[in-house]
Order: C-alpha cells, then sequence, then structure tokens
C-alpha cells in the first residue's frame, strides 16, 4: 500500500500508517494519565513491537532481543524497567483532503505540486514502560533502568520517576538505578515523566505489588499452611548427557521430638513447570517448590481425609521436588538417585532400618521406576519395600491434538515461526513454548505436534522402547519389593456422541487480545493449573481499548465428524485516514485429524480440566472468561479432556504388545487383574468407579493405600492346586512357617504353596519369627470352587442366574467372574466365544419362533483358574403373540369404538401346560405410555391370566382413543397423520415385565 512514497522523506523513520498496531498509540501518547492507559507487561511489549513494525527503513532494534534482556537482568528484589520513548510521524487526517498526497487504486503516493514535494507527516510521542515482574518481593526494592532496555529516538532534557515511595519524581538516567524502601507492601502506582527539550512533558505510568519482607516471613505460616521441619537443596553426581539436575528435599517428621526418620514415606513429585508459578502465591516466597510440594499434597490431605493423620502419625513425609521438570525423564532419574542416596545416608546416621516407601505421581512414577531400576543395574542399594505409582503415564498421556495444534498455531503466528532458537525470549518463550516442546514432553505424550503442525512421536517411541527393555525395580539386599499401581479414571471423559470444542472462540478484538489469548487459554493444559498472569493486575487493569482491531477465530475439537481438529483465521483491521478501512488476513490454520490414529479423546481414563471446573484447584476460570468477556467475543469452552487412558496407568502389556481400540475401552477391575499377554505387571492396583481428577484422591483409595502398607498375607482369595502365599512387607526378613486350619481342604509348605484336597473355607496362618519372637499374622480363604446351580426367569428377555448354594461361601462370591456359553437348538453355539461377565447372570433374547436353548457356566478366579461348567436347557420362545400383530387398521365404518387388543400364548412354546400353570407368565398389570408424552396408564386384570382381550380406549388415558377415533371419522383424516400408538408392558405379579408391545393404530376411511 506504501510502496510508492518516499520512505526518506518519513521524519523520524517510523510512521504509524505502516506500522502493526499491536498498542494504540493514541492511548499512549503521553498527554495524561487515566484508567485507560496504565502499561503493563503484554502492554509494554505491544508499544514495543508497533514502534519496530512502524519503521520504514531499518529497524531500530529487535522486539525480542530487548525483552530477552529485560528477562535475562530480571531478579529476586529487582524492579528491571523497561522504556519506550518514541517520536514517530503519521499522515495527517486532512492530507488527502488538501492534497498533500495521492490515494489512487488503495495504494498512497506521495504528490508534487509545481514541482514542489507536499509534506503529509504530523509527529506524534509515545512514553510507555514497565518492570519486568510486576510482583516484587522485599521491602527494599532497587529500580534499574539499564540502557540496553532504554528504547528512544528523542534526547529529552529530563526524565523522571516516582516509585509511589511518597517522596515524588526522582531524576533516573540510562543505566542507572533508584533503591527505594517502603514501610508497608501492597500495589504502588509507579509514574514516569519525560521533559523534552521543547519544554514538552509526556507521562507514563504502571503498577507493581509489593511483598514486604514481613509479608515473606510471615506467608509460609499464614492460615494453617505446613511447614517442613527441613529442607535440602542437592544436585546430581552423576548427570544425564551433561544434564546437571537440581532439585530440593523437604522433610515432615511424624509426631517425634527427635526429628529423626523412622518409617520414610517418600513422595516424587510428577510434571510440575516452575516457570507457571504465580510469584505472590509461591509457597514460602520461593517459585522453585512449584505448584505441587510438600504443603499442597500435605494440606490437601489433611482437610478431606481422616486416613491423612494415620500416615502422618507414623510415617515420615519426605518431598522431592524438582528444580526443572522440562529435561528428560533419565536426568530426573538421576535426581531421584541421588535423593534416594541421600535420605538412606542420613537413615544410617539416625540408625533407622525400616526400608523406604516411594509414592510417586504422574510423572514422578516414571522418574522413580527408571530410577531404582537404574541403582539395582549399578549396584546401588536403594532399600525400598514397596513402590506406589498414582496415575502414571507408563504408555504416555494424552492432550488432545486440536489442542496442541492450537498451541503451536498460536506461537508460529506470534512468533514467526522462530520458535527454536529463541525459547529463552519474554515471558511466553520463557514459558508456555519451553514447556509445550520440552524433552520431558515429548517423551510423555502419545502424540506430539511439532513446531511445524506435524505429529512426531520420534522421541515418546524411543522414550517407550527404552522404558519398556528397562523394566522395573524387583528389590535389593534379597529383599523383593512389591510395586502397585493407582488409575484415576476407569470410564469415557468425552463422549463420541456428544463431541465439544474444547476452545471456540469468535468476534472481534483489540490488537492487545491476542498476547492474553495465547498465555490465558492455553496455560490450563500445560499439565499443570498455574496461570501465568496475576489476578490482582487483570483486576486493576481491565481492558485496554485500542482502534485497531481482529476478527477472531479460533477452534480446537475433538476428532468427531468433518469438523477440523484445529482451525484458525486472524484478520488485522485498522482505519487509515480516518475514513478508509483496510484489512488482511495475517494468519490462518488448519488442521484435520490424522488418519488411522486411535481416538483416544473418547478413551476411558484420568482427566485434566480447565482450573476451578470440577477439577479440585483453586478457581482461577473467572480468569479465562474475563478476558473474552471483556473483549465480547462469543465463547465456550469443554472442560475436561481424557489425560492419562486406564490402560496407561495400569501399563496393560508393559509395552510389549500393540493394543486394540477394544483392549482401551475395556473395564479394568481390582480384584480380577488381567491375564497375560495384556496384563498388568502390578502386585496389586486401584482403580476408581469413574473418570476422577488426575492424581485426586478419594477416601477409598486412601484406605487401600494404608492397606498396602501394611505387613500381612498376600495371595488368592479363592484358592485352586497350586495357589501361592507370601508375607507382603516383609522389611523386617522373617522367617516363616505355614500352616492351614483344616488340613482335610489344603495343605500349605513352608514355600506358601498350597495342596487342594476339597472345596472348603480355611484360614491360612504365618507363623513369622525374628529374634526367637513369633508374629502370627492370618488370612482366610476359600478352597475350591463353591457350587453352583443355575436358575431362569423372566424380565422382558430371558435371565439366567447362577445361584450358589453354600452359604459359607457368600463373602468371597465377589472374587469371582463368570464365563457363558450358548448354544442353540440344532447344537450348533450362537455365542463362538465364553462371555465373561462380572455378576452371576446371562440374558437370553425372546424369539418368536421355538427356540430351546443351552447355556454353560463355569467360574473363575483372580488367577484366570476355571472351574468345572454347569448348563441348562429351556425354552426361550417368546411366551405371548398379539393380534394384531402389526399395525391396528381401525375404520370409519364402525362407530361403536370397540376396537381391542388380544394376547395369547405362543403356540410354538414347547410346553403349553407348564407356561399355563407358571406364575412368571401370568399378567396382572399392564402398563401404557404414549409415545411423545408423558401420559400414563395402568390396567389391572381381575385375575391373572395368560391370554385375554383390552379395549384399546383402555390404553389411554381421557378416553384419548374414543376422542382420536371420533375425530378422525369425522373429519375422514389421513392416515400418514392420524395415527395413535403407546408402548404396554405386560407385567406379572412380581413386577417382571413378561413382554413388550409397540401398539400403533392406523385410521382408515371407510370402504
Amino acid at each position: 500500500m506504501f510502496q510508492h512514497l518516499d520512505k526518506t522523506k518519513v521524519p523520524h523513520g517510523l510512521l504509524r500508517d505502516y506500522a502493526f498496531e499491536l498498542a494504540d498509540l493514541d492511548i499512549y501518547n503521553g498527554k495524561e494519565l487515566n484508567d485507560s492507559n496504565y502499561v503493563n507487561k503484554v502492554g509494554y511489549e505491544n508499544l514495543l513491537r508497533t514502534i519496530r513494525s512502524s519503521a520504514v527503513g531499518i529497524k531500530p532494534f529487535d522486539a525480542e532481543e530487548v525483552l530477552a534482556a529485560q528477562y535475562a537482568l530480571n531478579e529476586k528484589g529487582k524492579g528491571v524497567m523497561g522504556i519506550v520513548l518514541y517520536q514517530y510521524s503519521y499522515i495527517k487526517e486532512d492530507a488527502l483532503t488538501n492534497n498533500l498526497i495521492r490515494y489512487e487504486n488503495e495504494q498512497v503516493f506521495d504528490n508534487v505540486i509545481n514541482g514542489v514535494w507536499q509534506n503529509p507527516y504530523a509527529t506524534g510521542y509515545t512514553l510507555g514502560f514497565s518492570v519486568q515482574d510486576s510482583t516484587l518481593y522485599g521491602s527494599t526494592i532497587t529500580y534499574s533502568f539499564p540502557a540496553t532496555i532504554w528504547k528512544s529516538n528523542i534526547t529529552a532534557s529530563s526524565v523522571e520517576f516516582d516509585a509511589d515511595d511518597g517522596r515524588g519524581y526522582i531524576l533516573i538516567t540510562k543505566g542507572g538505578s533508584h533503591s527505594v524502601t517502603y514501610s508497608s507492601g501492597g500495589v504502588k502506582h509507579l509514574k514516569m515523566r519525560a521533559k523534552l527539550s521543547n519544554g514538552y512533558c509526556l507521562y507514563s505510568h504502571s503498577l507493581a505489588k509489593i511483598i514486604s519482607d514481613a509479608e515473606i516471613s510471615t506467608r509460609a505460616i499464614k492460615d494453617g499452611v505446613i511447614e517442613p521441619d527441613e529442607t535440602k537443596d542437592f544436585e546430581v553426581t552423576l548427570p544425564y548427557n551433561g544434564i546437571i539436575t537440581k532439585g530440593r528435599i523437604s522433610y515432615l517428621f511424624a509426631a517425634n521430638t527427635e526429628k529423626k526418620i523412622k518409617k520414610p514415606f517418600i513422595i516424587m513429585e510428577g510434571f510440575d513447570p516452575i516457570e507457571l508459578v504465580k510469584k505472590e502465591e509461591a509457597y514460602r516466597g520461593d517459585i522453585k517448590y512449584g505448584t505441587t510440594n510438600l504443603k499442597t499434597f500435605v494440606t490437601y490431605m489433611q482437610d478431606r481425609y481422616s486416613a491423612y493423620y494415620k500416615l502422618t502419625s507414623e510415617y515420615d513425609i519426605i518431598y522431592i521436588d524438582l528444580f526443572d521438570c522440562k529435561c528428560s525423564i533419565q536426568a530426573n532419574a538421576r535426581l531421584f538417585e541421588r535423593a534416594m542416596e541421600i535420605i538412606n545416608e542420613r537413615k544410617i546416621q539416625e540408625g533407622c532400618t525400616e526400608k523406604n516407601i516411594v509414592f510417586a505421581q504422574s510423572m514422578g512414577g516414571l522418574i522413580a521406576r527408571y530410577g531404582l531400576k537404574e541403582m539395582e543395574n549399578q549396584g546401588k542399594i536403594h532399600d525400598t519395600s514397596l513402590l506406589f505409582f498414582q496415575d502414571t503415564p507408563h504408555l504416555g498421556a494424552h492432550i488432545p491434538i486440536g489442542i496442541l495444534q492450537g498451541m503451536n498455531g498460536l506461537l508460529s503466528f506470534y512468533y514467526e515461526n522462530k520458535i527454536f532458537g529463541r525459547l529463552d525470549f519474554g515471558d511466553v518463550k520463557s514459558k508456555l513454548a519451553p514447556i509445550l516442546y520440552s524433552d520431558a514432553a515429548k517423551q510423555m505424550l502419545i502424540n506430539f505436534v511439532n513446531s511445524n503442525g506435524d505429529v512426531d512421536n520420534s522421541v515418546h517411541n524411543a522414550w517407550q522402547r527404552e522404558l519398556s527393555q528397562i523394566g522395573y525395580p524387583q528389590g535389593d539386599n534379597g529383599y523383593k519389593m512389591r510395586i502397585v499401581s493407582i488409575s484415576n479414571g476407569q470410564t469415557p471423559v468425552v463422549t463420541v456422541s456428544n463431541p465439544k470444542s474444547y476452545i471456540y472462540v469468535d468476534g472481534n478484538a483489540s490488537t492487545s487480545f491476542l498476547g492474553e489469548f495465547l498465555l490465558k487459554a492455553f496455560t490450563p493444559f500445560m499439565l499443570m493449573p498455574g496461570l501465568i498472569f496475576d489476578d490482582w493486575r487483570i483486576f486493576v487493569l481491565g481492558g485496554l481499548p485500542g482502534s485497531s482491531t481482529l476478527d477472531v477465530h479460533f477452534e480446537a475439537n475433538s476428532p468427531s465428524g468433518t469438523n477440523p481438529i484445529c482451525y484458525m483465521r486472524l484478520r488485522y483491521v485498522k482505519k487509515f485516514l480516518w475514513i478508509i478501512k483496510i484489512g488482511r488476513t495475517i494468519f490462518s490454520y488448519q488442521k484435520s485429524y490424522p488418519s488411522n490414529m486411535m481416538r483416544y479423546d473418547y478413551m476411558p481414563g484420568s482427566y485434566y480440566a480447565v482450573p476451578g471446573q470440577d477439577s479440585g484447584t483453586k478457581d482461577d476460570s473467572g480468569d479465562i472468561m474475563e478476558i473474552f468477556g471483556k473483549y465480547n467475543l462469543k465463547t465456550s469452552f469443554n472442560n475436561k479432556m481424557m489425560f492419562i487412558p486406564t490402560v496407561s496407568s495400569l501399563d496393560i502389556g508393559e509395552g510389549k504388545i500393540d493394543l486394540t481400540q477394544s483392549d482401551y475401552e475395556k473395564k479394568y477391575l481390582m480384584d480380577f487383574p488381567p491375564q497375560a499377554p495384556k496384563h498388568t505387571p502390578f502386585d496389586a492396583f486401584y482403580i476408581t468407579d469413574g473418570s476422577t481428577y488426575h492424581t485426586s484422591f478419594e477416601p477409598t483409595m486412601l484406605d487401600w493405600l494404608m492397606e498396602q502398607m501394611k505387613v500381612k498375607i498376600d495371595g488368592p482369595n479363592v484358592a485352586t492346586n497350586g495357589s501361592k502365599y507370601v508375607i507382603r512387607n516383609n522389611t523386617q526378613n522373617y522367617a516363616i512357617n505355614w500352616n492351614s486350619s483344616d488340613e482335610s481342604v489344603a495343605t500349605i509348605d513352608n514355600t506358601g504353596t498350597l495342596t487342594m484336597k476339597k472345596h472348603g473355607i480355611i484360614t491360612i496362618t504365618a507363623n513369622c519369627v525374628i529374634n526367637n519372637i513369633t508374629t502370627k499374622f492370618h488370612k482366610e480363604v476359600m478352597v475350591g470352587f463353591p457350587p453352583f446351580v443355575l436358575e431362569w426367569s423372566i424380565d422382558g428377555i430371558y435371565v439366567v442366574k447362577a445361584r450358589c448354594i453354600d452359604p459359607k461361601a457368600e463373602p468371597f462370591l465377589k472374587y469371582l467372574q463368570y464365563e457363558w456359553k450358548l448354544k442353540g437348538e440344532s447344537g450348533q453355539s450362537t455365542s463362538p466365544d465364553w462371555f465373561l461377565t462380572a455378576d452371576p447372570e446371562r440374558q437370553v433374547n425372546a424369539l418368536e419362533r421355538a427356540n430351546k436353548v443351552t447355556i454353560y457356566m463355569r467360574p473363575i478366579n483372580a488367577e484366570g483358574i476355571k472351574g468345572d461348567p454347569l448348563f441348562m436347557s429351556f425354552d426361550a420362545t417368546a411366551p405371548y403373540l398379539f393380534e394384531p400383530r402389526d399395525v391396528y387398521y381401525v375404520y370409519g365404518s364402525d362407530l361403536s369404538v370397540n376396537y381391542k387388543l388380544e394376547f395369547y400364548p405362543n403356540p410354538l412354546y414347547e410346553n403349553q401346560e407348564a407356561l399355563a400353570n407358571n406364575e412368571l407368565f401370568k399378567t396382572v398389570e399392564i402398563f401404557s405410555k404414549e409415545n411423545g408424552s408423558s401420559r400414563e396408564n395402568r390396567i389391572y386384570l381381575d385375575a391373572p391370566a395368560i391370554s385375554g382381550s383390552i379395549l384399546l380406549d383402555d390404553f389411554w388415558q381421557e378416553s384419548r382413543f374414543s376422542n382420536w377415533y371420533r375425530s378422525c371419522s369425522q373429519n375422514h383424516g389421513s392416515t400418514l397423520n392420524q395415527d395413535l400408538s403407546a408402548v404396554l408392558r405386560f407385567m406379572n405379579k412380581d413386577g417382571k415385565m413378561i413382554t413388550i408391545r409397540v401398539l400403533r393404530c392406523v385410521y382408515k376411511k371407510s370402504r
């Protein structure tokens, strides 16, 4: 548009009309201070980018380098100030009408009259500043004004700064600093004034929140916040591929005054990027604790569950924080190994002989698994007896591809596709992008989207091969450790029948929207619930208006139908000469779901949520919606996404066998671990009834956790010949003698192997001896399968149940499942494979034709051992027929309205006499409900019957049939839209449904 202008004639080399206006320079013109022109970090960045984009010649600076320099100079107790002070040019509003320029074919030309160039330019000013971090810690703050981030084309006679400390404006210089001691903390109104050589003054203001020394020293114990007894920072002694990882161990000792380790319960945290911690909410004022730490673990448990007190009264809580979770899992596994060495060294010094219990959450499980196994491979002692995994992604984690593509697309636009190599620049690049493209994310994500927008799973696949190859730790010093797992979900989070957009945004917004949208909308999906922006700043600043706007459309979808998985369009619109509206599509991005890829979005598993929306996190969801509200955009969010598939947290198949869609959709039960090769490698596992928030707790889960930590007999509850029993958590290395309470039922040898003689209930006793002291542990088990009989009944369809006839076996039936097989009259199996059910019943559909069936059942225990099959045969013919069988035609010639529905025994039923005498088949009540209506009616027979006729007029309330019939006959209505229908259920005296009938009456004109 401006290519024909002589750029050398543009004063100051900056032309506002030429700029991509991320900031409205009319608002930041320095003339006055008002509620609309505060400059925050985003505003400062937008001013930088706007000035740079207005340059018609050599760019005056690189905005990325300025932001990077400010970020690098930041330190605790310092307010590193970036300054923008510029004089620029713009084309006068009357330039066209006064013939100062020409505008032809949507292009601008210099105008020359009588050989004289006409000057169309006027001059404007802008001033803005912002500290790197708007939350500053300490009562004394040193505000610095580095020359490298003081950007200006003006030689001002003076620049002054007011730190809101009561002293007013103080003269500052480029490269100088100014220290301020505040009497109290809180939000401070920072102001700046630049005096120009022509006597003109420019003003700007910003805000900073001060956390005073007094607040820092007390914030960790305010509101009952947990304080660790001790902390220790440490780093690896053996780097992985040159990477030196660092972390912190926090100790919270059990109720003892010695402050020594007695019984260690070690928590390995998961993916917890410290970059996203709200500084004003940092635990103990230190962001290195991240958003998950000793405080969050203990406080969460303390506030909700009584089991917490059992845990902390007996065990010492030892929490391992990662300082950089983004590093590869192998690198942080080395850090975990060093932590275990430090803890074990301290245990020796303090005389602790108890073995370690490790509780590893999410990615922490991968770190602990790898670290413990690597220690074993290197001959190092980890002294661990029990390893818990909580919702650990052994086979990978899932973030919807639509979300990943959305983040990648916006980052590609926002940073001109120069993501790699500039990851440390600015707020977003120093926080969001490094997390998204981190080594740990690439390793864990089942599907990873690279910076080109391609699904690239090479790192994940390589990691899975290595993890599968290294396997699981086994224990050391001759002790066989136990490994158990917790899965936070076994039902789908998102259903394919009701797909929603994860994020949908549409409308017009000012250009300042873009930065806030990128930071706010996507941070919740980066594996943790923290948010970058500080709540107080959003509240105080409100919306900063701008004349330039973006036409925004963005959607990130689940993989359903023909919708793209991600689609965005950004169109920039601005006014030129205040009369011409110009615009251009500056970015568009669209991706489809990869073909032949499993749809992980719809699989069972735990979920992750937008904070505050049923997630168990602090309610920050209002921040996100506030952004879109202030820009008046049409928005919608699906607050949940499936995060860790159930098969991943249970490590089905250990990564050594390909899994199918049905394997992912299968329901897994705690008492019936799946069998090889699609097995789970754990000694036990807990799984929630439905889908729950990732790594959340529930009461029965904690009870199960405490139970797993006890010393007790471990082995099958329903025993068969050769069943094996051991002592769980035998940390004392007991010598064990076994015996059976009834050797006529079964015996058990000193290896814990059972020999079965007959069915019965016995008690197994383990006599554990150490230092001549005997401790006994007992377990009641059922030996062999109990006797069953098969019985059938009818409730709409035939139901065959297996009833146990041994009352003593009742407590053990929950440890059994049932396999069924069905054969028809011809002897051919109607179900070629055995069908497994958790409940002792099988449904059989009734048919109108004769259908004699034989059904087989055999019980199966948790070890996959199967009992002998039982069978029974019965006639599964539909008991009733109806007249008429299909549509009931009602004719206009019959004005008596005495239509009836007849029901009678099916003549194909094999035993008519049994049918007539069986109370199951006698109708006492007919329940009717009109289709498409809430109308219901019940008809009671005078006596139980297997045949009869009922007036159709009785099936509808308020003689609806009669009224409908008369209306049809009087109006000679069409058969196409004058029908009447209802559903009838024939019930026996026990309230069971014998059969169902759909009754449809169609009116026909008189013949």
